[in-house]
This record gives C-alpha cells, sequence and structure tokens, in this order.
C-alpha cells in the first residue's frame, strides 16, 4: 500500500508568508509559498523553497511521511522511479517539484511535480486558491 502521493494536490499545512506591504512606484511580489505544505492526502509533507541560489525559482521535497518506513520496517524506498539509479532513494528527502516561477499573482508556471506512487514525472502549473489550497 501506497502512503504518498504528492500529486493528488496540495494543502496548507503551516503559515504562509505574507508579500509585505509595496510602494506606490512598485508592483507587489507574489505571495511566498516558502515553508511547509501537506499534501491533500495528508500522508507527506513537502518542503517547499528556492532552488538553490535562485531566488525567482520555486522548488519542493518530501521531508516528512505519516508512514515513513515499510511493512518490513525499512524506509520507504522510491521503487516505481523510471531511473534505475533512483528507485533505492528513500522516499523522504526525495525531490518532487520543481522550476516554479511566478508568473502571475498567485500563479507558479514552468514546473514539473515528480509522483513517487507512479515514478512519472509531469510538467505543473501551480495556483493559491483563495481558501489557501495549491
Amino acid at each position: 500500500m501506497s502512503y504518498r502521493d504528492p500529486a493528488t494536490g496540495i494543502i496548507l499545512l503551516a503559515g504562509l508568508a505574507l508579500t509585505m506591504g509595496a510602494r506606490a512606484e512598485a508592483a507587489p511580489p507574489p505571495p511566498a509559498l516558502d515553508g511547509w505544505w501537506l499534501d491533500g492526502t495528508g500522508r507527506a509533507g513537502i518542503r517547499f523553497e528556492r532552488c538553490g541560489a535562485d531566488p525567482a525559482t520555486l522548488c519542493g521535497s518530501i521531508r516528512w511521511l505519516l508512514h515513513p518506513l515499510t511493512e518490513a520496517g525499512l524506509p520507504e524506498a522510491d521503487v516505481l522511479n523510471k531511473d534505475d539509479h533512483l528507485r533505492g532513494r528513500r522516499v523522504c528527502g526525495a525531490p518532487v517539484l520543481g522550476g516554479f516561477v511566478a508568473d502571475a499573482p498567485n500563479h507558479w508556471g514552468g514546473g514539473w511535480i515528480y509522483n513517487p506512487d507512479d515514478g512519472d514525472t509531469y510538467r505543473a502549473t501551480m495556483e493559491l486558491a483563495a481558501d489557501g489550497t495549491l
């Protein structure tokens, strides 16, 4: 049985950092998504942060699992990954989204999402809804 599903949808787990007041001559930056988010199933915590040194690009990795161990007591492994070399890596710590850039208020595009439940990577966009879901 699988205990992770980050592509199903991600909901807000912790407070969302809001933008600071903008000056009249500049448009306000989009709200930051940096921080902890919970996937739609409640089984995986995703840490959103800036990709490396690029402050405009958003990435994320699984940092918490409700059930981090298999029935055999071993850490969940990325066994369905299409890359044979990555099948032994732990799911907890695996990158699951990247390359997202704010392209409109509350909207990020140009990104990808990896789904450990099927081992596939998908092109994606994200939109922050009024109710705080992503």
